[in-house]
């Protein structure tokens, strides 16, 4: 693939630095044809070194790119700008951009996030792992506000901090458009998950919210879980180790009772108990729609594991449940039965 790509770029030069030469030997003639080289990228990926001519390429000529994959290439502040250069260009069409594990940082950031808005209209956009802080994470909060194209945003693995995730809760009450947001790992504490459950209850599009690796706790968990009582639209939900503890479980539990939009929750290594597990097990006996519930690496006991298993059997929609590694005592209890 990447010998294709590389071919096509270099094809592109070619074709243009001919086009140049015969317009220098015969200035009054016009050799535009030469310059409709046409190649259209549905998914193209490119390393750094190569953002220049990929410019050249979209100013000069009618190709267009629909999506640009440039992740884990060793970026910095000084491709933000090439990249901005791109979003700008004429012919780039952008609706997919992909640039997660760079170094982008907050100014960097708020370059490719002010063009975004301006000059293009990206439906994904995955800046994960960038060392944004509260500074881009702002940046990202006022464009969301009044973005209306982006349906996948994808944040995780910055340190975007509390005041960051209340920021885009704040941002989700009024969005009209993002249906997957991915948060995990950006320190996101229980002003923050607070922040997102009120944030929930007057959203009406969201469907998938990844929360994995925060410390919402017990606070955060429920205000997510009041909101999943009500018209919260979400179908996939992850808030696993985020230290909600069994009191942030059981009003989750809870909320399932009420609930019949979601489709999966990954709550995992939690520390949940068997209280949690009791009002779970009662909840999936009204429930009708859960398909898939991850409660692995808790500590879940015997009386939680069976009530678990006994409400699964008779559900018309569960069909994975994972509990193994759940014990008192924090070991691993093997060769737990599962449905799958």
């Amino acid at each position: 693939y990447q010998r294709r790509v590389h071919g096509i770029i270099k094809e592109a030069m070619k074709t243009m630095s001919k086009a140049e030469k015969l317009a220098k030997r015969h200035p009054y003639k016009k050799f535009s044809g030469l310059c409709n080289f046409v190649t259209n990228f549905d998914s193209l990926r490119i390393a750094s070194a190569e953002l220049d001519k990929l410019h050249t390429i979209i100013s000069s000529t009618k190709s267009h790119i629909h999506g640009l994959i440039a992740s884990y290439s060793k970026m910095t502040l000084a491709e933000a700008y090439r990249i901005t250069a791109l979003i700008e260009s004429e012919g780039a069409g952008l609706s997919k951009l992909d640039l997660s594990g760079n170094a982008f940082g907050d100014e960097g950031t708020s370059k490719i996030i002010l063009a975004m808005n301006k000059y293009c209209y990206l439906t994904c956009l995955n800046l994960s792992y960038n060392g944004i802080g509260l500074e881009g994470c702002k940046i990202i909060a006022a464009a969301l506000g009044k973005n209306v194209s982006l349906t996948k945003l994808n944040i995780s693995g910055n340190g975007i901090g509390d005041e960051g995730g209340a920021l885009i809760g704040a941002t989700l009450k009024t969005n009209v458009s993002l249906l997957v947001l991915q948060m995990w790992s950006c320190q996101i504490k229980v002003r923050g998950g607070k922040a997102v459950g009120e944030a929930l209850k007057a959203n009406a599009v969201l469907k998938e919210l990844w929360l994995w690796f925060n410390q919402i706790g017990a606070g955060g968990a429920a205000a997510i879980a009041e909101a999943l009582k009500g018209k919260c639209p979400l179908q996939f939900l992850d808030i696993s180790e985020n230290g909600i503890e069994d009191k942030g479980g059981c009003c989750i539990a809870s909320a399932l009772e009420i609930n019949n939009r979601l489709l999966s929750l990954n709550n995992w290594k939690n520390n949940l108990e068997d209280s949690s597990a009791v009002i779970m097990a009662r909840s999936l006996s009204k429930n009708c729609t859960l398909q898939s519930l991850n409660l692995k690496n808790n500590k879940i006991g015997e009386e939680g594991l069976k009530a678990l298993q006994d409400a699964a059997k008779n559900h018309p929609s569960l069909k994975s449940l994972i509990l193994r590694n759940n014990r008192p005592d924090g070991g691993k209890q093997d060769n737990l039965p599962e449905t799958n």
